[in-house]
């Protein structure tokens, strides 16, 4: 079934699978539901295979033999698959397989390890989209293999056709592989395990001739396997979690099998080779068996559940500082909530949002007559049960001297907003512009440097400036970030002036980040604004000349990045009216002025003070000839503006319409 709104009235019908035989019974019983970034949905069910469907639903196609628990992509598009049922046939026992496919599910090809071969199960395969390295989680069957399993999926293609017998081939990459490594080489479903003797330039020599040839454009995968994450009292991981830095892990064993008694472990990845023992993060209540799926939702929180087929059963909430039990019960069938659909053993379970009202939860199980699946796309997280409703998110966006020092300032002191202490987070910039953000990052990883370089750092500056490096590697982390540190306030407002300076389809992607996000716009007349920025170079460098002057202003003149009238048509085009606010900077300084912004976020009126200057500058002259001639570019700036604002443009702008038109 899927909905293609994310609303429940939306929800359909589309395909139904047959019945299979399991466990002597007829059922169809549903693993994994993954949808890859081509759109294509991958289905799997227990000891019939995985299905494909490229037509969002309508048609499946087989394209496994094997079920899986695990299924990822990484970030070249590669598919990775962990079979579950190792004997999927009667007599038959694979064992434990690793598939890669590089052409959306077409061909597969093994990239485990041969002694792998000797278990039973994988039961999650998850890539960490911060460094693109594999992870997997091997259960069952010989102890020496269980655990936690990573690569660094290193990779390259082939640049020429390798023939049989040959000891050589060449890559399109220099400076990938090594002498002394192992590695598969993958040409659709054919594989060839081989070793590395010696490597010049592109050319990778081989300690075993090649069995057959191998087609330009081949994959060459690093077998860099390592057991990194293990625990002495651990019987089985289940699922894996990326959290941040950390790395949470399920124990599916139980009580009685774990001695730990441990229902979640926690663990990091420092990149080398050495096992990682993790540590206890969730210990178990009662007597319920084992913990098998766990999520994060937007807000950064963890979601998990404990299985009771002994005992009790809980929901539990992991909020960054403890565990807490949402709901007890004693029935297999556990309500949890997940920010996009997961599976809960035979239980799917799927968060919907309806885009004009309240939030809802659905719980979709097996049905009498076979399993009914659920896509819920991209929709956001829900707040905790019985919680009050999503914070605001505020963009507060401007070109340089408009005003925003001054802001920040009045929103730190306002109860209902919360602003980090490194004011401008340049994080959508970052990772939408390299030309925008790319400057700006440079700059932030200073900020941090110099932070930690200090005698005593401000752990909470430090903590914003580590938050965002985080959020290069992991986007959630930005809204882990605020929710974390703002407590009681309704309203997190960016103060990142620069993002004024997107593209269209920058604003579009940030549009649908948050569902409830605002920008507040800040204009100033063009003219004063450039002259205010000249009075930071003349800060800097002391009395500036006009010639001077004019040589620092005239690229920001004609940038086309600098026009408001780009950015007010883009703004104006992406938002509705009632998640915008244009404000001029002339008007900023007044108490209506603040009330229409608080009324604009939600927040009641908290006085301003108007008192002060922030970041002025030494005076600098530029006579009514020179600003002529030079903001002569930009009078069609003033004649858009006059036209689009008519009365609310300000003074100080038809002054300087006036000088430009004299």
């Amino acid at each position: 079934m899927i909905s293609q709104d994310g609303s429940l009235e939306g929800i359909a019908p589309v395909y139904e699978f047959l019945e299979t035989t399991w466990k002597e019974e007829k059922v169809c019983l549903f693993l994994q539901l993954f949808v890859d970034s081509r759109g294509h949905i991958f289905v799997s069910i227990a000891r019939a295979g995985t299905f494909r469907s490229t037509d969002g639903g309508n048609h499946f196609e087989k394209v496994l033999d094997f079920s899986c628990w695990g299924m990822t992509e990484d970030k070249a598009g590669q598919l990775i698959f962990g079979n579950y049922d190792s004997k999927h046939k009667a007599g038959d026992h694979t064992g434990v397989q690793v598939l890669l496919s590089s052409d959306g599910g077409d061909h597969w090809a093994n990239i485990g390890l041969a002694p792998w071969r000797k278990q039973d199960h994988v039961h999650d395969v998850k890539v960490n989209s911060s460094n693109n390295w594999i992870y997997l989680t091997l259960g069952d069957s010989n102890e020496k293999f269980r655990g936690c399993w990573r690569s660094k999926n290193v990779t390259g293609k082939t640049e020429k056709p390798s023939l049989a017998g040959s000891h050589k081939i060449k890559t399109k990459e220099v400076g990938v592989f090594e002498p002394g490594q192992s590695i598969v080489i993958v040409d659709k479903d054919k594989t060839q395990n081989n070793s590395i003797s010696s490597v010049a330039g592109n050319e990778i020599h081989l300690e075993t001739p090649l069995a057959s040839e191998f087609a330009e454009g081949s994959t060459i995968f690093l077998h860099d396997w390592t057991k990194k994450i293990s625990h002495p009292d651990n019987g089985l991981f289940a699922k894996i979690l990326f959290h941040g830095t950390d790395i949470y892990l399920t124990d599916d064993s139980g009580p009685n099998l774990n001695k730990s008694k441990t229902g979640v472990f926690c663990a990091s990845d420092d990149g080398s080779n050495q096992t990682y023992i993790a540590k206890p993060a969730l210990p178990y209540q009662g007597s319920a068996w084992g913990v098998f799926n766990i999520c994060q939702d937007s807000e950064q929180r963890i979601w998990t559940a404990t299985r009771p087929i002994h005992g009790e059963g809980h929901l539990w909430m992991y909020d960054g500082k403890s565990w807490r039990v949402l709901e007890t019960v004693e029935e297999e069938d556990i309500k949890v909530w997940f920010r996009r659909n997961r599976t809960f053993r035979d239980l799917t379970v799927a968060n919907l949002r309806d885009k004009n009202g309240p939030e809802y939860q659905a719980v979709l199980t097996r049905h009498p007559e076979g399993s009914m699946i659920f896509n819920t796309g991209d929709c956001l997280a829900m707040t905790e049960p019985g919680n009050e409703e999503q914070k605001l998110l505020l963009l507060v966006i401007g070109a340089e001297r408009c005003g925003t020092s001054w802001l920040t300032n009045y929103f730190r002191s306002h109860p209902s907003v919360f602003v980090p202490l490194s004011k401008q987070l340049h994080f959508f910039d970052a990772i939408l512009s390299k030309e925008v953000g790319e400057r700006n990052s440079r700059r932030k990883r200073r900020q941090l440097v110099n932070e930690l370089q200090k005698d005593k750092p401000n752990k909470d500056v430090l903590a914003c400036l580590l938050y965002r490096e985080i959020m290069m590697h992991d986007h959630s982390a930005y809204l882990g970030y605020f929710n974390k540190y703002a407590h009681h306030e309704s309203c997190f407002a960016d103060m990142t002036p620069t993002y004024w300076q997107l593209e269209k389809e920058h604003f579009e992607f940030i549009s649908n980040f948050y569902d409830k996000l605002k920008i507040l716009f800040i204009v100033r007349d063009p003219i004063s604004r450039f002259l205010s920025f000249a009075k930071i170079a003349a800060r800097r460098k002391g009395p500036l000349e006009e010639e001077k002057i004019v040589k620092i202003l005239d690229p920001l003149v004609n940038s086309e990045r600098q026009s408001y009238t780009r950015s007010i048509k883009i703004i104006e085009a992406v938002f509705g009216e009632e998640s915008r606010l244009i404000m001029f900077y002339e008007d900023l300084f007044r108490e209506e002025s603040i009330q229409k912004i608080c009324e604009f976020i939600g927040a009641d009126f908290v006085p301003a003070n108007y008192d002060g200057v922030i970041n002025a500058g030494e005076s600098v002259f530029l006579s009514d000839a020179a600003k002529k001639d030079l903001f002569a570019k930009i009078r069609h700036e003033y004649e858009w503006c006059a036209d689009r604002f008519g009365d609310a443009l300000p003074d100080q702008w038809r002054q300087s319409q006036r000088l430009i038109e004299s």
